[in-house]
């Protein structure tokens, strides 16, 4: 297919995208999968200034609020009538300190046309850890990403895919201008009060990280960006001899750029090469970047372009070509906490059987209610690690505050939901606050996991029946006969009393559930 201007054009199914929702600008990242590997195509940025509208009391402001639903009712018209599977959005900072976030993020993915995820900051760390892997490489060196954003700084290190250490702290241009810059004035003691400040911050994971002891410093993002393009403007440092970054600075000229600063009063108009936008947040930045380096020794640091979006860009490449790394992050949690995996993955195979008979006629999606379901399966049991009663309880706990790489805040909540819905009676305000999709895809996933479960309650690998489930729907009334055979169902008389039962948590949510063959 070739556009009007005689270029090959890229065919709308093709088309993946990104988009970061940053507490100071939104970014909207659109690629394509070549075999198994992200190009990007385009990129378009908006600066939303999110974090200036988060007062005190955790509430974001009309105005900020309005900015940042115009800007995603913009990149909703880019994306129109993309597959959503082919799309991920992360919100980041800000989104997790709003105390209104929920209502916000509902709002904003109506505007946008496709759900917004909301990161953790260990997560928000590892996708820039990733972003730079994907934009410059460094596979093999081990390194160290600095990601200084509006609302708070990032820290990731390790070597190959992924990182071994990240950590979010609560340190950002936008609340450091706010605190030390309010009108623009630069001296030495708000400039020195800054910098401390920044460093009290991270000593509790300063000397973690120093003692790792990384091979290359790499700063991401555009507090790095700025300063070493103003930095190589003025001529400042020498050229480095390392391969894909986009610039480099040192200590010696980053103190430098500390003293210009400071001796102009916070006039930054001869400063080359920095963007207009920039200016009025460029020495909170400054000030943060010399904390990090004081912080964690560092002398000098090579930039890349790449951030998180294109880490998600990466993640969801991989995702589309069965590299999820969330299925690592499960097993590995099912590992760390004991779980019992031989019944574990009984109950997830049932799962599966139930689910492939129920996807068309329910009319859900593969991608996210199976995976949901399979996930909740093979972490079943993982509550039973701290105590077998209310073990549903504690596992719902730990799977929604557990760093789970790979995994969305939101994404977390639903798995431990369903984990905790495994058993006990359902009621239709077990799942009030969601999403009418995402309650959908719940409830879709918490029957079926029940009714696996059920089947594996004696623990006993002898394989189950030769059984034929089918599933129908009545507009929201989901329903499957299972179709047990009677002779079985004769010699496992506490399941069938089980599934008895479960007919009628099922009726309670207006649902039907049949043991035989309709």
């Amino acid at each position: 297919m070739v556009d009007q201007n005689g270029e090959q054009a890229v065919e709308r199914g093709a088309e993946i995208a990104a988009i970061d929702l940053g507490s100071n600008s939104f970014h909207l990242v659109l690629g394509r999968d070549e075999g198994g590997q992200a190009r990007v195509l385009d990129r378009i940025k908006e600066r939303v200034s999110l974090a200036e509208g988060l007062r005190a009391n955790g509430t974001i402001t009309p105005a900020a609020k309005a900015r940042a639903l115009d800007c995603l009712a913009r990149f909703g018209q880019r994306l129109q009538g993309m597959d959503p599977n082919r799309v991920r959005a992360a919100g980041t900072n800000t989104f997790r300190s709003a105390r209104d976030g929920g209502a916000f993020l509902e709002q904003a993915s109506l505007q946008l046309g496709f759900p917004i995820d909301i990161v953790s900051g260990s997560e928000e760390a590892r996708l820039v850890y990733t972003g730079v892997r994907f934009s410059s490489g460094f596979y093999k060196r081990k390194i160290l990403c600095v990601d200084i954003g509006g609302g708070s700084t990032e820290l990731a290190l390790g070597r190959g895919r992924s990182p071994r250490l990240t950590e979010s702290l609560r340190v950002g241009h936008v609340p450091w201008t706010e605190r030390f810059f309010p009108d623009g004035r630069v001296d030495t003691d708000n400039f020195a009060v800054a910098v401390r400040t920044a460093r009290l911050a991270m000593r509790s994971v300063a000397r973690t990280f120093r003692e790792a002891e990384a091979e290359l410093v790499v700063g991401s993002s555009g507090t790095a960006l700025a300063i070493a393009a103003v930095i190589e403007a003025m001529g400042w440092d020498r050229g480095s001899d390392t391969v894909n970054i986009t610039g480099h600075f040192s200590r010696g000229s980053l103190e430098r750029l500390r003293d210009e600063l400071i001796a102009s009063g916070g006039n930054t108009a001869g400063f080359k090469e920095l963007a207009d936008s920039r200016r009025d947040r460029f020495a909170a930045g400054v000030a943060i970047m010399l904390a990090v380096f004081d912080s964690l020794r560092i002398e000098s640091m090579v930039v890349s372009d790449g951030a998180l979006r294109e880490g998600l860009l990466s993640e969801l490449v991989g995702r589309l070509n069965q590299r999820d790394g969330r299925d690592a992050t499960v097993l590995a949690k099912a590992e760390r906490f004991s779980v019992d995996m031989e019944q574990a993955g009984r109950v997830a195979s049932t799962a599966a059987l139930l689910f492939e008979a129920t996807r068309k006629p329910w009319g859900f999606r593969r991608a996210r209610v199976g995976l949901l379901l399979r996930w909740a399966a093979l972490l079943h049991e993982i509550g039973l690690s701290v105590s077998h009663d209310a073990y549903r309880r504690h596992g719902n706990y730990l799977i929604a505050n557990a760093d789970l790489p790979g995994f969305s805040r939101n994404e977390q909540e639903r798995l431990g939901k369903v984990v905790y819905c495994q058993r006990g009676r359902l009621r239709p305000e077990l799942f009030e606050g969601f999403r009418k999709d995402l309650r959908e895809e719940l409830v879709a996933a918490v029957l079926l996991l029940r009714v696996a479960r059920i089947m594996h309650r004696s623990r006993s690998s002898r394989p189950l029946p030769a059984w034929g489930p089918v599933a129908s729907r009545d507009g929201e009334q989901l329903g499957i006969a299972l179709g047990i055979p009677e002779d079985w169902r004769r010699a496992h008389r506490l399941v069938v009393a089980d599934l008895e039962l479960e007919r009628g948590q099922w009726a309670a949510l207006g649902h039907v559930l049949e043991l035989g063959v309709r």
